[in-house]
């Protein structure tokens, strides 16, 4: 609890009684900011609600008048929060692919509320050195290519790296079963491909061609590696 506001810290105790607060109030703008503030408090009671954090956000989301924009960005309750919340989403997404599976229906908001919240959460990261973790769960929900958009000249170099980097361990990473090292990949194809594509796709944005035409090679497209050396921005032919 120690990033939720202090006013909030007060409310904890109150968290059941507010939840049946919410559900008797009529639909407005402040039901919405009310179910907001529920999501922040819904981090301490994860064992026993699983998910109400993410809950409560998608309802603050669902419960905002067509075009309004009042709802606060995630980040604005602090870290702790978004790291709960893109934990929460990563299980929620390996969630509705199960009721999928089963035809069943029983969640709040859709993959695309999903996979938008997501993409909220790891803008936040990226723009707290948290690279890492807005890789790991754009990934997570099958949506990396949104880095190429994400980034900028301040992150990109690391999240290239990290993604690469990822890729690489999972392909050398070794079990040893019955005696007998082998290698497995945790990435399998075609996954482990578009991701090294997503990490060439940002090399070309900012023009480290270097590193672009390696990532080319790398996965074996001469076509690709003609293009990137024959690019005008490329210095190389300038």
């Amino acid at each position: 609890m120690t990033s939720v506001p202090k006013p909030l810290k007060f409310l904890h105790p109150h968290y059941p009684e507010l939840q049946l607060l919410y559900e008797a109030w009529p639909r407005s703008d402040d039901k919405s900011m009310f179910a907001d503030i529920l999501s922040v408090l819904a981090m301490t009671y994860s064992d026993t609600q699983p998910r109400g954090t993410l809950r409560y956000r998608l309802l603050a989301a669902q419960l905002l008048p067509e075009g309004s924009t009042s709802l606060s960005e995630p980040g604005s309750w602090g870290h702790e929060y978004v790291r709960h919340l893109a934990s929460e989403l990563s299980e929620e997404y390996t969630f509705r692919e199960q009721e999928e599976q089963l035809e069943m229906k029983t969640t709040v908001g859709s993959i695309d509320d999903l996979k938008l919240l997501a993409t909220q959460c790891a803008a936040f990261l990226l723009g707290h050195n948290a690279e890492p973790d807005a890789v790991d769960l754009l990934q997570e929900l099958e949506i990396a290519d949104s880095l190429v958009d994400l980034v900028d000249e301040n992150t990109y170099a690391r999240v290239c790296l990290y993604i690469i980097r990822y890729v690489w361990l999972r392909r050398a990473s070794r079990l040893r079963v019955e005696g007998v090292s082998r290698c497995v990949n945790f990435l399998p194809p075609p996954d482990d491909v578009s991701f090294l594509e997503t990490a060439h796709s940002i090399y070309v944005k900012h023009q480290r061609w270097p590193e672009a035409i390696a990532l080319a090679i790398r996965l074996g497209r001469p076509a690709l590696i003609r293009k990137d050396f024959d690019s005008p921005g490329n210095p190389c032919v300038s």
